[in-house]
């Protein structure tokens, strides 16, 4: 039984930190893609 408990709570930290990494990336892709857009009409403004 504590055996189980700790491999599922493994899995459940190993999933958290994937959803936690996915997470990150989209935020990071997403601010990429805002500052090349600001960017992008600044010049086109300008």
């Amino acid at each position: 039984m504590g055996l189980s408990d700790i491999l599922e709570g493994e899995m459940t930290t190993k999933q958290m930190g994937l959803i936690m990494i996915f997470y990150m990336l989209a935020l990071t892709v997403f601010g990429i893609l805002a500052v090349m857009l600001i960017h992008g009409y600044g010049w086109r403004l300008i």
